[in-house]
């Protein structure tokens, strides 16, 4: 399929492609240039990513925020060399 790409460089992807792999308003995408051609690739929450590595009795609402939270608690804890 053929898309133009507007002044900007914006390009219009159509709601079938993505659709198809899981893009959606206001979502992340990686961009990136691969034997000349541009590839786009959605970009996962954590939650998404490691689904199935643990059990818990309760997921948090916001996966994400609540890893980034332990990972600053962590550096925070984490001794400093002197």
């Amino acid at each position: 399929m053929e898309v133009r790409v507007d002044e900007k460089g914006r390009v219009l992807l159509p709601k079938s492609f993505r659709e198809a792999v899981g893009i959606e308003a206001g979502g992340l995408a990686r961009v990136e240039v691969r034997g000349g051609e541009v590839v786009l690739a959605p970009v996962k929450g954590a939650a998404e990513r490691f689904y199935g590595l643990a059990r818990v009795a309760k997921w948090p609402g916001d996966l994400d925020e609540s890893i980034v939270r332990a990972v600053r608690e962590l550096w925070r804890e984490r001794p400093t060399s002197t």
